[in-house]
């Protein structure tokens, strides 16, 4: 319409030339709108594509930065576990150790036995009774250190939620009576109360009852 328009201005300006160049270019524009709109169509095509990507690309950061986060999650409990399966080998490695002290004793206290047998005098037997004496005493002081050791340690294993010492996979929630170490799950305390000639499995305590004990 503003192209017949224009050409209408143009004839009557009377310029047949002109009017020509008018319509010429009127129908030039006319017939470029068509890829004017397909451009346009293409663009707003592009630019919704571009959104797209953008957001895609926000939500594989968030994915990517949940992924970091779980790994170091993962890498810490790896840490705790690797310290906590240390511990327990160097325990183990303890407890080999005094295992073998121990059947050396024996063997020792056996050959005394033997010496003792063989004494000829009182003076002798006395002598020995001393000896004897002073090695049970020496033997009861360091029961009673590994002892107060063990406790301190079923507390420190408390605080930091323990698993259970007999199944190791349930946390350690009860305290055995009447010692009071917490050392076995719910389900494990159970059959140990049950049970006749139960023992704690820290200080080998006769157990008489059982208290749950509840996190603060």
């Amino acid at each position: 319409a503003s192209g017949a328009a224009a050409a209408a201005a143009a004839a009557e300006c009377g310029s047949p030339v002109r009017a020509s160049q008018a319509a010429a270019a009127v129908a030039e524009l006319e017939a470029l709108r068509p890829l004017l709109e397909q451009q346009r169509a293409e663009l707003e095509r592009q630019a919704c594509e571009l959104r797209l990507r953008r957001d895609r690309e926000r939500e594989l950061r968030a994915e990517c930065r949940q992924g970091l986060e779980h790994r170091r999650a993962l890498q810490a409990h790896i840490e705790v576990l690797g310290s906590r399966l240390a511990t327990r080998e160097a325990e183990l490695a303890r407890l080999g150790a005094r295992k073998a002290e121990l059947r050396e004793a024996l063997a020792r206290r056996e050959v005394r036995a033997d010496a003792v047998a063989a004494c000829a005098t009182e003076g002798e037997v006395r002598a020995w009774e001393r000896e004897v004496r002073e090695a049970a005493r020496r033997a009861l002081e360091r029961l009673a250190d590994r002892r107060a050791e063990l406790r301190v340690a079923a507390l420190a294993g408390a605080r930091d939620g323990a698993p259970c010492r007999m199944c190791c996979e349930r946390p350690a929630s009860c305290a055995l009576l009447p010692c009071g170490h917490r050392a076995l799950c719910k389900p494990c305390a159970r059959r140990v109360e049950g049970g006749e000639g139960s023992s704690c499995p820290i200080c080998r305590r006769r157990v008489t009852g059982r208290l749950e004990a509840y996190a603060s």
